[in-house]
């Protein structure tokens, strides 16, 4: 059994995917499987590593039927998965070298169910490399994603449910899926897996460690390597079709933090907290996903596409129309909002943090 499956879900990544993996296998701690989950790329992503890995015993292939989305090929890489503990790494991202040992010496040290960095690194160069591993510590950036990163060594988080809810909604744990270890028992225990949703589904599946969880360490770290998208990248439009997807996840959220937490006895017992966590992961995915999408589309192209209509209807019935009239009539209430996604995607706005003082490079340390 090797000690760690770093999960790996592939759609049409060619570009980026042996660099990716190279980085992977040369790794410090060697101990280690990569599962590539091919999510029916059309660019020849599955051949490239067939022909380059085919013969790999460290390299796992998994092929998908149909194109499910990163979660489902998640689902299929941890079903495949022999690693002691998992880690995820999107296809185009990247990891220092040292990482993964770090984070297998913290996850064994402390019995940990799941090892938590806080932080991302951003690459700063206005090339952006196809290869992340080319990059030197002088050119990354540290993302800070939660006040988890202010520790000052490593945290072994409170077992009191209520504590680790109000910290969870007040931010001290990121809930991005890459840049964490989890043991791979403890994951098949407790059946937890990626949900269907176009949106938010590593935020529902890091929300389900946190509820069942025994040891969750915290490690303040900086390992993970997040592809920005520059100019020469493809982010997703404002159109229709993306204000479809995130109201798909809007609506189905409720549903799925629900199922999270049913059976659980603190939820049973403080059913206030359950209904304030959802209100609270809706307002996030509003926030962050939903307004953006509505304001760049405009009330009239919303109201007129078939995609947006069909999923009122799926939600709502009979009450589509007058449903989606409410949802408009906010949405035109609401003042212009900031896609701080976008931003964080222009190398303009990592100059201007580094001049301001409001982000540091990595070899500042």
């Amino acid at each position: 059994m090797p000690k760690i499956s770093v999960i790996v879900p592939m759609y049409n990544a060619r570009r980026f995917i042996t660099g990716c993996v190279d980085a992977l296998l040369r790794q410090t701690i060697g101990d280690l499987e990569v599962v590539i989950v091919n999510d029916c790329s059309t660019d020849g992503s599955m051949e490239l590593c067939r022909e380059k890995y085919g013969s790999d015993p460290r390299v796992v292939l998994v092929q998908q039927e149909r194109n499910m989305g990163p979660g489902r090929a998640r689902n299929a890489g941890m079903k495949a998965a022999g690693g002691e503990y998992l880690a995820f790494v999107d296809a185009d991202d990247g990891l220092l070298p040292e990482a993964l040992e770090a984070m297998y010496e913290a996850a064994v040290k402390n019995d940990a169910d799941v090892v938590h960095g806080g932080g991302f690194l951003i690459p700063y160069v206005k090339s952006m490399p196809d290869d992340l591993s080319v990059l030197k510590r002088s050119q990354l950036v540290k993302l800070f994603l939660d006040r988890g990163t202010s520790y000052d060594s490593l945290h072994m988080m409170e077992a009191d449910p209520k504590t680790r809810m109000d910290n969870w909604m007040k931010h001290y744990y990121s809930w991005g899926v890459c840049g964490k270890m989890v043991r791979t028992s403890f994951i098949r225990e407790h059946g937890i897996a990626f949900n269907d949703l176009p949106l938010s589904e590593d935020y529902c599946f890091v929300f389900k460690c946190l509820l069942h969880a025994k040891n969750y360490v915290i490690l303040p770290c900086y390992y993970y390597i997040y592809r920005i998208c520059t100019d020469s990248c493809s982010r997703s439009a404002k159109t229709p079709a993306y204000l479809a997807k995130t109201l798909r996840a809007l609506f189905g959220l409720s549903e799925v933090m629900e199922q999270s937490m049913k059976g659980i006895p603190f939820f049973e017992e403080n059913p206030d907290y359950r209904d304030k966590l959802i209100d609270y992961s809706l307002s996030i995915l509003e926030n962050t996903y939903v307004t953006q999408a509505f304001q760049g589309v405009g009330r009239e192209a919303a109201e007129a596409d078939e995609a947006v209509r069909a999923v009122f209807r799926q939600h709502f019935g009979s009450n589509a129309r007058y449903a989606a009239g409410l949802f408009c009539d906010y949405h035109d209430t609401l003042p212009e909002a900031s896609d701080l996604m976008d931003k964080l995607n222009h190398y303009e706005y990592w100059e201007n943090a580094l001049a301001s003082g409001n982000a540091r490079l990595l070899e500042e340390d």
